[in-house]
């Protein structure tokens, strides 16, 4: 097995769950998250979120 890390960036319209779901893509495919940020643009309702995820990519 070999492990390496990613930097996933996402910009999308903000809505209800959306820390939850994505995780549950990272969950799901075994991949281990090292850091994560996250920011909700108010005025144009927009989210964006970087994480470091690492695992058998």
């Amino acid at each position: 097995m070999v492990e390496s890390r990613a930097r996933v960036l996402i910009d999308c319209q903000d809505e209800k769950g959306l820390v939850y779901k994505i995780s549950k893509v990272f969950f799901d495919r075994n991949l281990n998250i090292e850091s994560n940020r996250e920011f909700v643009d108010q005025d144009n309702g927009r989210f964006f979120m970087r994480t470091v995820v690492s695992g058998e990519l």
